[in-house]
């Protein structure tokens, strides 16, 4: 047998253990149940500081959740780790657990010293765990035996029990604890065993991780391994591996190195059970790997994903990458249309939530599609290892969103699902959903491997479910409200959700003969800006929110409709959820909505565009948010020659401080500028253009060694790009350090 602590059996023992723990230090990384931190080989040195060594002895693993410590942490679990190789049927019984040349050094003494040694600093009771782990099973005996000693004091004997004794007597005798500390141990005490054990599952994980032969994924494996042996040196006592740890062993600095474009889905509660999700879940189970869920707006796409990931086989994941991003979509600052993001966030949020050692850093030059195949591949060979008949489902969510933010680039942009929808020959427990409105259908480009499903409006008994979850309305209210909405869940929604007002107030803004889910939108927006008593037109608020490039700040939104802050902000909160306030902007919170906008503002468009156009050129030379976003402003707003003007006396524009952003403006720039030349057919200054960006692209790299030449400058003046060019290059990892500590210099000085 072999475990944590004390010598191992082999250095197959060594590999197994060293994985096991690094498959647990990954779960750090999306920090989805409040994981903080994690010891091995006993606890935290702040938790072990004044006892006695043997103290942890029984220890293999702490995990901390919600803090770093025994006494900031919302709660312990300590974890002790048996496993045979060469007899995993052996099931433990009283005699193993309570035997031992003394009885502190039985399993349960262990166990229960250290349970105890957490006691002394306040942290008993239902937020702390003590936990053994095997791979063998657990007898009856000793599961009924400690559920009777939670249940009720059993007196702690003052002399070793007999054999024929009761269980929960020498149980409580091995622990070497007082009556009441032993009820309160057995109410703290889980066994976790047997074939259908965590540690039985993970050991055909592992196996298949130890057979992987890829160069790439064998560095980080071993790198890993190392990581974990290092910490569990004497040396390396009550050293936490923390989530920064972790991504500086993988050669990062910064979590958005790895994970870029988070989804900014809001789950929905008490989702309505749909026939065509029920279709999905039949095509998925019977083996269809490629599905495209499409519908018009707002009948429940997103939320399809959501039913569809809830009734899964047991152990399957589904990752769903969100292409609209919470209305950030078109954030000429987040591009998650591009394949380097797009893949990225995929590759590693896959990695993470399997607990692998799967993880790719940002390369350039890196063929993005083909890493990710590569690791959806491994993934899927050690998923299947763990669980048959579990799947993984790779879904993308709003993907003609993903093809719109492309086309909108000037020039146009590469986009993600190109690739993405190419990707064959899939290993059998791999399936991919995408989800798209049926009027962008043909801008996927989908291959025929994939098959469609049409989301449709609610049936009216889904339409009677979804409204039982507001109140009991009667029968004859559920068929107004199913025929005046038209089945449509937003429709629906937006109808019902109104401050104060009771749920059968909906049918009020459904009639005289219902609505659709733009005239909704119409209707809410009408109010809202009747109730805050403003008298610009509709279509002018709608065109302002469209003209100015998203998030748009407050201030300029205002400036350019000629109207005040405190109005528009007014206005935008009576709009919730469709439109959302954050940090002094303002964006979308739906594609629905937004759409919704982008027609009511065509008539007042052209001249909004000329008055944004007005204020971003008076406020381009000082102005960060003008400066990136003036000369797409101009072309709207059909002013090139001002364009041309613009970047004749300032290519680079220097209100960006950010050096790496500042150069992506200045080509933009550019290349709009040459577009507008060859418009005028003036090739002269088109060429000259072209020497410039020529010139600026041979200060490039020079620009990267300068970032890292220089961290007090680069944490001061351009924090952004140096996380993102630096922080996130694994082999720059000797600049990381200078760099971060500069970072906390600038942070202090400003009261952070």
């Amino acid at each position: 047998m072999t475990e944590f602590r004390g010598a191992r059996g082999s250095n197959t023992g060594d590999d197994f253990h060293e994985l096991w723990a690094a498959r647990q230090a990954i779960r750090l990384l999306l920090n989805e149940d409040g994981l903080e931190a994690i010891a091995v080989e006993g606890v935290s040195a702040r938790d072990a500081r004044g006892s006695p060594q043997d103290t942890w002895d029984g220890v293999d693993c702490t995990q901390y959740f919600g803090g770093r410590s025994a006494t900031d942490a919302t709660k312990v679990r300590i974890e002790q780790l048996k496993y045979s190789a060469a007899n995993p049927k052996k099931p433990w019984t009283i005699a193993r657990l309570v035997s031992g040349k003394t009885r502190a050094r039985s399993v349960m003494g262990r166990l229960a010293k250290a349970w105890k040694g957490l006691a002394t600093l306040g942290s008993t009771g239902p937020s702390v765990r003590a936990v053994l782990i095997s791979n063998q099973p657990f007898a009856q005996e000793v599961l009924s035996a400690v559920e009777r000693a939670a249940a009720q004091p059993f007196p702690v004997p003052p002399r070793k029990p007999k054999a024929t004794d009761p269980p929960e007597v020498r149980l409580a005798y091995a622990t070497g604890l007082t009556t009441k500390e032993f009820q309160n141990f057995a109410s703290a005490l889980a066994f976790e065993g047997g074939t259908d054990s965590r540690i039985a599952l993970e050991e055909q994980v592992l196996q298949a991780i130890a057979e992987w032969t890829d160069l790439d994924i064998r560095g980080i494996v071993t790198g890993l391994a190392q990581f974990i042996r290092r910490k569990m040196m004497p040396e390396a006592a009550g050293e936490l591996i923390t989530r920064e740890s972790v991504l500086l062993q993988l050669g990062i600095s910064d979590g958005t190195a790895l994970f870029p474009c988070p989804s900014e889905v809001v789950a929905t509660e008490n989702p309505v059970s749909r026939a065509p999700v029920r279709q999905a879940i039949g095509r998925l189970n019977s083996g269809s790997q490629y599905l495209c869920l499409h519908g018009r707006a707002g009948v429940g796409k997103t939320t399809a994903l959501q039913e569809i990931e809830a009734r899964l086989p047991a152990g399957s994941i589904m990752l769903k990458y969100d292409c609209y991003g919470g209305g950030r979509y078109l954030d000429p600052s987040e591009l998650r249309h591009r394949p380097s993001d797009a893949f990225l966030q995929l590759t590693n949020e896959l990695a993470a939530r399997l607990k692998l050692p799967l993880f790719v850093s940002r390369q350039h030059g890196s063929d993005y599609p083909r890493v990710f195949a590569k690791r959806l591949g491994r993934a899927a060979e050690a998923l299947a290892g763990r669980n048959a008949d579990a799947l993984i489902v790779i879904a993308i969510d709003a993907a003609d969103n993903a093809i719109v933010a492309a086309k909108s680039r000037n020039p146009v942009d590469e986009c993600f699902i190109r690739d993405f929808v190419r990707l064959s020959s899939l290993a059998k427990n791999v399936r991919f959903i995408i989800t798209a409105r049926t009027g962008r259908l043909d801008q996927l480009s989908l291959p025929p491997s994939y098959s469609t499903i049409e989301v449709e409006p609610f049936s009216q008994a889904e339409t009677a479910e979804s409204v039982s979850h507001v109140w009991n309305a009667p029968e004859s209210w559920v068929e107004d409200f199913h025929h005046l909405s038209g089945g449509v869940p937003r429709v629906q929604a937006y109808a019902l959700k109104v401050e104060d007002a009771h749920p059968s107030t909906a049918l009020d803004r459904l009639r005289p003969t219902g609505k659709t889910l733009e005239e909704i939108f119409r209707q809410q927006f009408s109010d809202a800006l009747s109730k805050n008593g403003m008298r610009a037109e509709v279509a002018k608020l709608c065109a302002g929110l469209i003209a100015l490039p998203r998030p748009v700040p407050l201030a300029e939104l205002a400036a350019v409709l000629d109207s005040s802050e405190a109005q528009l902000v007014d206005v935008c909160l009576d709009l919730a959820p469709g439109v959302r306030i954050q940090d002094a902007t303002v964006g979308f919170a739906d594609e629905d909505f937004e759409n919704f906008i982008r027609i009511e503002a065509q008539e007042e468009l052209p001249g909004v565009r000329q008055s944004a156009a007005e204020r971003l050129l008076s406020r381009a030379d000082h102005d960060r948010y003008a400066a990136l976003n003036v000369a797409a402003a101009l072309v709207a707003a059909d002013r090139g020659s001002d364009l041309l003007k613009l970047v004749e006396s300032e290519p680079a524009p220097l209100a960006v401080l950010d050096p790496i952003l500042r150069r992506e403006a200045e080509l933009q720039r550019l290349r709009l500028a040459i577009k507008v030349c060859r418009e005028a057919a003036d090739v002269p200054r088109a060429l000259r253009f072209v020497l410039i960006g020529a010139e600026g692209i041979k200060t490039e790299a020079a620009l990267r060694t300068l970032l890292a030449d220089n961290p007090d400058l680069s944490a001061r003046y351009a924090h952004e790009t140096a996380g993102r060019l630096i922080l996130s290059d694994p082999d720059r990892i000797e600049d990381h350090g200078p760099f971060l500590f500069h970072r906390l210099s600038v942070d202090a000085d400003q009261g952070d």
